[in-house]
């Protein structure tokens, strides 16, 4: 029996498969046939197949009526011996609504942490692709509302074609047969073998499959079946399950659902590590905004404790200083911003990798003008006057004319009146500044996620996301 098996992968639309058995005697044979799991299945051999020598054609016919679930089995049997021929994969919906507020797209990685005495760490990832889920909200009234419902309450245990709508791309309808989208594709989740549609609205789209997909457009791997007329949105989707569904009915024949999404199948994104680098380590120089509880550095010191139950306790300190957790939010205003995240968060592959980072504040205030052969005059922290060392000795340094430079503070020393001379390992290539000209100096820490994950909160079809993820520092 050729093939051996169909996988129709996630069905969205009826499928013909051309199958072909092969009576390899010299006279005629007949075949007893048996099927399992045929639920929206059928085909064209009849309860019993009686065919001549060679070759023998037929099709299966695979629907969208069914279980959520392709699982069957079309057995054929001669002389006491069986050959199955398997049919697998899953009946996908399109998911037609627009979401009331975006997506809130999380990403989750695995990492393996082994922990020694000293406090000193071994990371390795567990996944190279972080596991992706959405959560949306959105508001239904009238048939919108029958139709979602219908959706969820039909098609719940199944997957669904989920469109990202906070990739979308406004373009002419194409015309019926069209086997050609031509509009710009980058940033967006497009790829070969992909899953999209043409989406006019929650009860109006074409879905299709991506043959191949290029910086310029699309090639589809079948033809447009209608046209839409006007302009339409063009948007990637992925394959998803409703992993938590809540429904609020609402005056004048509305509901607002809210939906949470599992991808079968999370898009796999370049890897995009920052290009500046500052002492071996990559640099995440964009604009970042501490929220939550800011730069709050732990005042309890990790610390070992040995109690054997009867001598006395032992306690040791062998990581002697306190580490800053921060919660950070980058605002990404552009596609090119996004992809820089993605590719930088990939990268990363959760809490396994060490970047630079700033914390965006005016940790140092110029106290007087610049003077490459005397340091960078700074508001008197304490530092000098305490004779400690800074906890964390490099800065950034940004100018308002956008230049920035990246320097390590090597010793603070006590100016006049309110002042402390900071003297850096490299002078700034001026001879003098004004301290007008200096728009920012912070600190610039080495840090690692804190945790397994980030957050993606986008702003409904504006190409514009604010990504959150917490950092832990660790050392230089």
């Amino acid at each position: 029996v050729l093939p051996s098996f169909i996988d129709v992968g996630l069905l969205t639309q009826t499928l013909t498969a051309e199958c072909f058995v092969w009576n390899a005697f010299f006279d005629v044979q007949s075949l007893a046939l048996k099927r399992k799991n045929y639920e929206g299945i059928t085909d064209t051999l009849g309860e019993e197949l009686v065919f001549a020598p060679l070759e023998h054609a037929f099709h299966i016919v695979i629907s969208m009526q069914g279980t959520p679930d392709v699982d069957g089995v079309l057995l054929f049997s001669v002389d006491g011996v069986s050959v199955p021929l398997a049919i697998t994969g899953s009946r996908g919906l399109v998911w037609g609504l627009a979401p009331e507020r975006g997506l809130a797209e999380t990403w989750e990685w695995l990492t393996h942490i082994v922990t020694g005495l000293d406090h000193s760490e071994e990371r390795r990832p567990l996944r190279d692709v972080p596991r992706v889920s959405y959560g949306a909200v959105y508001a239904a009234v009238g048939r919108e509302a029958a139709y979602a419902e219908s959706l969820v309450y039909s098609h719940r245990a199944g997957s669904f074609v989920l469109p990202l709508f906070e990739q979308t791309v406004r373009i002419p309808s194409p015309a019926a047969g069209s086997e050609r989208l031509a509009f710009d594709t980058s940033g967006g989740a497009w790829r070969d073998g992909g899953r999209g549609i043409l989406w006019r609205d929650a009860l109006t789209f074409e879905s299709f499959s991506v043959a191949s997909a290029s910086p310029d457009g699309l090639t589809l791997k079948k033809p447009l079946a209608r046209a839409l007329g006007g302009m339409c949105l063009a948007v990637p989707c992925a394959d998803a399950r409703i992993e938590a569904f809540d429904r609020t009915d609402e005056p004048a024949d509305a509901s607002a659902l809210r939906v949470q999404w599992s991808v079968s199948s999370p898009l796999i994104w370049a890897e995009r590590l920052p290009e500046s680098t500052y002492d071996g380590f990559p640099l995440l120089d964009m604009p970042t905004y501490v929220t939550g509880e800011g730069l709050s550095r732990d005042v309890s010191v990790p610390k070992v404790v040995l109690d054997n139950g009867l001598g006395p306790v032992r306690t040791l300190n062998p990581c002697p200083y306190a580490r800053a957790t921060w919660s950070v939010l980058v605002p990404c205003q552009t596609p090119e911003e996004i992809a820089a995240m993605r590719g930088a968060l990939m990268a990363w592959r959760g809490g396994c990798t060490a970047f630079w980072l700033s914390t965006g504040r005016h940790d140092f205030v110029p106290a007087g003008d610049y003077r490459q052969t005397v340091g960078l005059a700074v508001r008197r922290s304490g530092w000098a006057s305490s004779g400690l060392a800074p906890g964390r000795d490099r800065i950034r340094i940004e100018l308002a004319d956008g230049s920035v430079f990246l320097r390590r503070i090597v010793s603070v020393a006590a100016g006049p009146a309110a002042e402390e001379i900071l003297s850096l390992d490299e002078g700034l290539p001026f001879e003098s500044l004004p301290a007008a000209a200096f728009r920012v100096i912070s600190f610039l820490t080495l840090v690692r996620l804190a945790g397994d994950s980030a957050l993606f909160t986008w702003r409904y079809t504006q190409w514009a996301a604010d990504v959150t993820f917490s950092v832990v520092e660790v050392d230089a």
